[in-house]
């Protein structure tokens, strides 16, 4: 359909499948439910002035079960995380200049709207991460940290570099698993980038001996139990940082050539890397991660009420 700039954000999976959630850009057209002008994977088009951020629920075999459609100027869904009783979908509204919290339900309902920041002056393609963990929502968004609890509907925030005027894209990445909540961010007055480990209520800060100078953190996930970091310093060249639950280093992997990292996917033996090089050959290859032993799962909620 002409005039459509469909943009897909984020992914976030289920037991039963998979949501994904992204935005019509500027369109001259959106998606609507219900109406049959035209067709854009799978989401019925309207014509209109108006933005549109969606979100889709899949099975997993990758048929649509619902498909629902958040339309208005300057609204902009950009991550998702999977809950017990539905998504988490992180909204970007220009037109308020808030970051909104939008919850559907199992079967698309739209539950509840939070607001986690307010009068924010919103830029595009913002540094973004956003899991989940039993109940536990992470999202690092710029020089923010966000943790929403949605048993309790609270959320914790956590502001890097606050000193410092333009500390933008200070927060690049962070995940979650049963350990706690996991935060790579650049550090202004060290120029530095720093790996934390934090408890679910943001308590318990624990700080990695392992830092890098003149360098951010570009991806970071947990995998396999282990935390796997992205670093590129100011040549861009970049290394993969492997360490276990308490941050202590195991692994450094090294690579020539101009090196960004944008995420990483546990594997049956190991995990694997979305990155770009300008080079076909390494420093050193990538070689498997031993799995680490698992640990018993906590219940988050015993450490927000701690």
């Amino acid at each position: 359909v002409p005039g459509y700039d469909l943009i897909s954000e984020d992914l976030a999976a289920t037991e039963d499948g998979f949501y994904e959630v992204g935005f019509f850009y500027q369109a001259e057209s959106v998606v609507v439910d219900g109406e049959t002008d035209g067709d854009v994977g799978g989401l019925d088009v309207l014509e209109s002035d108006e933005d549109a951020g969606y979100i889709i629920k899949y099975d997993n075999n990758g048929n649509v079960v619902w498909e629902k459609v958040y339309r208005d100027k300057y609204i902009y869904f950009t991550g998702v995380a999977s809950v017990s009783d539905g998504a988490i979908v992180l909204v970007e509204d220009y037109k308020n200049k808030d970051i909104v919290l939008f919850k559907y339900s199992e079967k698309g309902e739209l539950v509840s709207k939070k607001v986690i920041l307010e009068e924010y002056e919103i830029d595009n393609y913002e540094y973004l991460s956003m899991e989940s963990y039993n109940d536990i929502v992470v999202v690092s968004f710029d020089n923010y940290l966000f943790v929403y609890n949605n048993l309790t509907g609270e959320v914790k925030t956590k502001t890097y570099n606050p000193e410092v005027d333009g500390a933008s894209n200070a927060v690049v990445a962070s995940d979650i698993n049963e350990n706690g909540v996991y935060v790579g961010y650049y550090d202004y007055p060290t120029t530095s980038a720093v790996l934390v480990k934090y408890n679910y209520d943001l308590t318990g800060e624990v700080v990695s001996e392992v830092k890098a100078l003149n360098s951010i953190v570009t991806a970071l996930s947990v995998v396999n139990g282990n935390v796997v970091v992205g670093i590129t310093d100011t040549d861009d060249v970049g290394k993969i940082v492997v360490l276990d639950k308490d941050l202590k280093l195991v692994k450094e992997t090294a690579f020539e050539g101009k090196t960004y990292f944008f995420d990483f996917a546990e594997t049956r033996d190991g995990f694997a890397a979305v990155m770009v090089n300008d080079i076909e050959e390494y420093t050193e290859p990538l070689e498997p991660v031993e799995p680490v032993e698992p640990v018993e799962p906590t219940d988050p909620q015993a450490s927000l009420n701690a």
